[in-house]
């Protein structure tokens, strides 16, 4: 089953928020991944592609 570029359109929207640090109301997130037919699994490697960040970065999520 493939998704409809309408489909894919708010789930990129929620994507590039993310990525680029805004908050998101928690219920348009699950609308979003359920029309979409993605985990937060995939949104979360998404959202780290998007920002840049390598998932094998050992200073990944590191503050100081």
């Amino acid at each position: 089953m493939s998704t409809t570029p309408a489909l894919n359109e708010p789930y990129e929207q929620l994507v590039n928020e993310l990525a680029r640090g805004a908050e998101v109301d928690v219920q348009l997130m699950l609308t979003v991944l359920a029309a979409s037919g993605k985990s937060v699994l995939e949104l979360e490697r998404d959202v780290d592609a998007a920002a840049g960040d390598s998932p094998g970065d050992p200073q990944r999520g590191v503050t100081e």
